[in-house]
């Protein structure tokens, strides 16, 4: 199901949150059985209690704290020096967390960090957990299942039929994964045109992926499932009763479309020309996202020239003045990776 961005993030905190009460939780758990275990630590417990509290009255009143805090460490020493003589570790007063990088809030106290394979993880999202816990959510709110296999790691510069035509899409290649990496500076609008199979919908699903391991919003749809979420968001909100579940799953696509970091809108054109509002709807979307500062690539098989003579001129303008074209050319990837002998496509 799309989710608009702050839902999103609701769920992601919220599966934080759950691990976060899981581990400490399972710290109570231990620590009352242990208690339960042994009259002698409940007792060595009292007295640390009442040590605190001596010493916090003795700073609260603005006395010299000293022989509170030597009396608090001596017992704390002697709970230490209890467990250790029974075998007992001393991490266990401390909560166990999935991650122990960064206890289980998805972010480490660095600005950014470099993970291992090499790319700097945006607003300091932890390279230990993200994609295990954020990322399937991201992915999933995103439609990212439809390009699931689109990657720059699997990107071949050796399938394109020219060496200039595989200079150009590796250049392009080069500045998405830069966009990626510092997605709020280097973001741009991108207009992908070309014939089918020439790799306009696996850069644009590679750098989806990309953004959404570094914690960002990338959706993706088609330009007939972007046309039928407003078809739906239109419908349920003109209905007197609309059916709950509908209605919310119609918001949430709507508000997705205007609230994710990058939309992705595949194969502009092959959409029914009766969508009556497709071009309102589409004008209306690119001109909000781009007072938002969000992030746009439309991919077709049209031509620059065949955008002008099949959409309305003002929307083609709009494009065009604000979407960095790129030309995809050459023959169809996927009979090159037949005739390889590979099915990756």
């Amino acid at each position: 199901m799309i989710l608009s961005r702050d839902t999103l993030n609701r769920k992601i905190l919220a599966r934080y949150a759950a691990a976060r009460s899981r581990a400490e939780n399972d710290l109570a758990r231990r620590r009352e059985m242990l208690l339960e275990s042994s009259p002698e630590l409940q007792t060595i417990e009292a007295d640390l209690a009442r040590a605190r509290g001596t010493w916090l009255a003795a700073k609260a009143a603005g006395h010299d704290p000293t022989e509170a805090e030597a009396g608090l460490d001596a017992i704390r020493e002697s709970r230490d020096t209890w467990l250790r003589a029974r075998g007992l570790n001393l991490d266990d007063d401390v909560p166990e967390y999935e991650c122990s990088h960064c206890g289980d809030r998805g972010v480490i106290d660095l600005v950014a960090h470099t993970s291992a394979t090499g790319y700097t993880l945006a607003s300091g999202t932890c390279p230990h957990c993200w994609g295990n816990t954020a990322a399937p959510l991201i992915q999933a709110a995103g439609q990212l299942q439809y390009v699931r296999n689109c990657n720059f790691a699997d990107f071949d510069v050796t399938l394109f039929s020219t060496a200039a035509q595989g200079r150009a899409m590796e250049a392009l290649r080069q500045a998405l994964e830069l966009s990626a990496d510092n997605f709020a500076v280097e973001g741009r609008d991108w207009l992908f045109h070309g014939l089918p199979g020439t790799g306009k919908t696996f850069m644009a699903g590679s750098l989806a992926n990309a953004l959404a391991e570094r914690g960002l919003y990338a959706l993706y749809m088609t330009a007939t499932g972007f046309n039928e979420i407003f078809e739906e968001y239109r419908l349920m909100r003109r209905m007197f009763q609309p059916d709950p579940v509908r209605l919310e799953q119609a918001e949430e696509a709507y508000a997705g479309i205007h609230t994710a970091d990058l939309l992705i809108i595949d194969d502009l054109g092959t959409e029914s020309p009766y969508f009556q509002s497709r071009l309102a709807d589409l004008s209306a979307t690119l001109q909000s996202r781009e007072q938002h500062g969000l992030r746009t690539i439309i991919t077709t098989n049209l031509s620059v020239a065949d955008l002008g003579r099949t959409y309305d001129e003002r929307l083609v303008s709009r494009i065009m003045g604000r979407f960095e074209p790129v030309p995809f050319r050459g023959e169809d990837l996927r009979l090159v990776l037949r005739r390889k002998g590979r099915t990756d496509v």
